[in-house]
């Protein structure tokens, strides 16, 4: 694979993950009928959601925990440094985002307390700690490293079984793999895609239905779409399936109206991680 073809799939995978988690925040903890009330059928990114104040094409914490993770694997060139992950994130923290999850609090208020890289409850159920093993995928780590560093939030054997679902199914599509390809790297682990009842926020509900929505969809768009408008968990889901399907389709794939709607700052740093990533 030459360099053009290898950045097409990393940015497509990064600004995937941002657009779908754009394109979801919309309509997160609304159902289906509560979204065809309310909007019809959701297609373009606009302002509003839960989220006060929010603008069109901004982010969750989702794309912007991933971003934090992608920085530090660029700034030790590709080498996992848990301590300097989890310093980017309690940073972030500290800048009072619009939104945390739960138990990725818990985990870094922990860690500020101790100084312990492995707080995750092992009874915690949620998608907050999947949704920053992206960049180590796409750097080509291990999803054992990746879960190295989700042990900070979430350590569960589900959680591990999620992880090396996403991990292997992003690096079998950067890698160039068909459907099929992709879909046999992670037969029976036991993390299988599942529709629209399982749009929810919890970790293996999350991926299910990321997966469902990459594997029974034809284009970038579609996936994206019909993530957004099964709702609930919708900005996660859609992150997630953006980031899978980006890798597969390629950037050139996403829709223009898309790209230029996203956050600009959050566009092209994606942008520039790409390119660093790509080179790992």
């Amino acid at each position: 694979m030459d360099n053009n073809e290898k950045f097409n799939r990393v940015a497509g995978s990064l600004i995937g993950f941002a657009c779908g988690d754009a394109c979801g925040a919309l309509v997160e903890f609304m159902t289906p009928g509560e979204i065809r009330k309310k909007y019809g059928r959701v297609v373009d990114m606009l302002p509003g959601g839960w989220i006060k104040g929010r603008l069109a094409g901004e982010c969750t914490d989702d794309t912007q925990m991933a971003l934090c993770v992608a920085r530090s694997l660029v700034s030790t060139c590709g080498e996992p440094d848990y301590k300097d992950m989890s310093d980017r994130l309690l940073e972030w923290l500290d800048s009072k985002p619009k939104d945390v999850g739960s138990a990725c609090r818990r985990g870094l208020e922990a860690y500020r307390k101790t100084g312990s890289l492995c707080n995750g409850d092992d009874t915690t159920l949620g998608n907050g700690g999947l949704l920053r093993v992206l960049p180590f995928a796409l750097a080509g780590r291990t999803w054992q490293e990746a879960m190295g560093h989700v042990e900070l939030t979430h350590n569960t054997s589900l959680q591990a079984r999620a992880v090396q679902s996403y991990v292997l199914a992003l690096q079998a599509a950067s890698a160039g793999g068909d459907k099929r390809d992709i879909g046999m790297e992670i037969r029976g682990i036991g993390i299988r895609p599942v529709g629209v009842k399982n749009n929810r926020g919890d970790v293996k509900n999350s991926l299910s239905s990321a997966l469902n929505w990459f594997f029974t969809t034809d284009t970038f768009e579609d996936c994206i779409t019909q993530a957004v408008n099964a709702g609930h968990d919708a900005d996660s889901v859609a992150a997630l399936a953006g980031g899978l399907a980006g890798c597969h389709y390629g950037l050139a794939a996403i829709p223009e109206r898309w790209s230029k709607a996203l956050d600009p700052v959050v566009r092209i740093e994606a942008l520039e991680l790409a390119v660093l990533l790509g080179k790992f």
